[in-house]
Parts: C-alpha cells; structure tokens; sequence
C-alpha cells in the first residue's frame, strides 16, 4: 500500500485504540477510588461531564499526536533505510570519516533471462516482491541495507556489530533456503525461479553525506570496487557466492568453515592479484 494510505488507516488504528484505552482506564480509575460499579460510574454524572467537558477529547488528541509522532519516525527511518535518520539526526557523516564494513553484494544472476520473459513491467513487479522477501533475512542477521541497483542489493554491516562476523554468509544462506521455499510461487507468478549470486568483502571505506536537495549517505573507497569485481567472477567462476581474502581471515578466527580455494586473480583495476573463496557445507547460524 502507498505510504499515505498506511499512515491513514494507522491513524484512524491509533485513534479508535487509545479512545477505547483512556475510556477503561477512567472508567476503572473512578470504580476503584469511588467505589462504585461498572454501570454506576457510567451513568454518573461527573464522568459524563468528563466525557463532554472536552476533557477526554483533548487527551485523547494528546495521546494520539504523542503516539504518531513516534510511529511517524518509525515508518521514515524504516523507509531510509535502518538508522540513516538517527545519522542524519546526528550528523555522524556530516563530515567523511573512515569506516570498516562488512559488504555483501546480491544480486539476480539471471535476471536478463527474467526481464525478457516477462516486460519491464512485470519484471519490476518481481524485483519488488524479491526485495520485500529479502529484506526479512537481511534485517534477521543484523544488515543494513544500503542500495538497490537494478537487480542488485547491497547490505552492510559495521565491523564491531555483534552479528558482523558471519552476517553476510547467513543472509545468504537465509535468502537462499527462502527462494527455495518460495519456489512454486515464483514459478506459479512469473513462470521464472530467480538464481542469485554473491560477494563478501570487507574493509575501510569514507562515509560521508553528499548532496544538498537531495543529501545522501553513501561510502567510497575501494573496498566497495573490489566486492563489485569478486560479484563478476561469480559466473566466471560458477560459485553462487565468493568470499576476500580479507573477510575469510577476519571469520576464520571465530568460525571453523568448509573455504574452497577459487584461486588468485588480477581484478579489473586491482594492481595485485587477490585470492578468492567459495563455500560448500555452510548452514546459517
């Protein structure tokens, strides 16, 4: 539903849930300090004038502004994506600062083959419900979603998260065991299964707010480049998912995993080779 109408119908929610709260909780209020029944308090006169005096509409308004205040915040910061508005707020990338993160990039590896069977319509009426299906894993495993590119998916994760270590490989993992639950209803929709690839890398980027109409939090460096350069090797290679150098020495420590050397590889503008991973025998955790 569009954002307006949900804020709508949350607001008449709202409205008929506290009315009916703050009704109760005076009715009860009154019974208890005078005594009196359920009916008794009803039918007095001081809690019709309570009712009428504008008393209870005034706090009912109150209440209500309080409660949608918040739920507003909720459903914008929800929509920018998990803790940009608390950024935004902060000023935390007012000014670049240096960053370590963990990126997982996602992405429809046969979404060509998607987009000629079904149109442009129907194909982003898929990539909409595949995002919304995605989102569930990525937010279960502590990620942060950063962009959508067309088909593709970026997902971050601070270094120091508790749930930094192995989140990229269990969002994978997730996303993967849901496409094959949801598989006769993709099939059943689009008549198409989505078969998805991935990267893990990590590293220092700059995070930093740019734009002034409209103003951005985005990372540059070249930890992002080469994550979208190991993404490319995925058919290259046929692995469903490829792993750094970097980021299988920093899981290693803490997590014993099946690493299948994919071999060393000079990436397009990368000066020294980089020896890349995939994985086999990895159940989410």
């Amino acid at each position: 539903m569009k954002f307006f109408w949900v804020f709508v119908m949350r607001i008449g929610l709202y409205l008929f849930s506290l009315s009916g709260i703050l009704f109760h909780v005076s009715l009860f209020s009154r019974m208890y300090r005078f005594q009196m029944s359920y009916q008794e308090v009803l039918k007095s006169e001081e809690f019709q004038l309570y009712l009428t005096d504008s008393r209870f509409l005034r706090e009912v308004v109150f209440i209500t502004s309080f409660a949608l205040i918040i739920h507003f915040t909720r459903m914008m910061n929800r929509k920018m994506g998990q803790g940009m508005l608390w950024d935004y707020i902060s000023g935390k990338y007012h000014q670049p600062i240096v960053v370590s993160q963990v990126f997982l990039f996602l992405r429809v590896g046969n979404s060509i083959e998607c987009l000629k069977k079904m149109g442009h319509f129907k194909y982003h009426e898929f990539l909409n419900q595949f995002y919304f299906s995605t989102s569930e894993h990525i937010l279960q495993n502590g990620g942060v979603i950063h962009e959508y590119v067309e088909d593709l998916v970026v997902v971050r994760w601070d270094i120091n998260h508790s749930k930094a270590m192995l989140g990229g490989l269990n969002t994978f993992m997730s996303i993967s065991k849901g496409i094959d639950k949801m598989k006769s209803d993709y099939h059943a929709t689009y008549n198409f299964i989505p078969e998805i690839e991935a990267a893990i890398h990590q590293g220092d980027v700059v995070g930093t707010e740019i734009g002034e109409l409209k103003t951005q939090i985005v990372f540059h460096g070249d930890t992002l480049n080469t994550t979208s350069r190991i993404l490319d090797q995925c058919k290259v290679l046929g692995f469903k998912l490829l792993l750094s150098n970097d980021y299988k020495k920093l899981i290693e420590k803490y997590y014993p995993l099946n690493f299948e050397s994919a071999g060393n590889f000079e990436l397009k503008g990368k000066i020294i080779p980089i020896s890349l991973y995939g994985l086999s025998n990895v159940e989410a955790k």
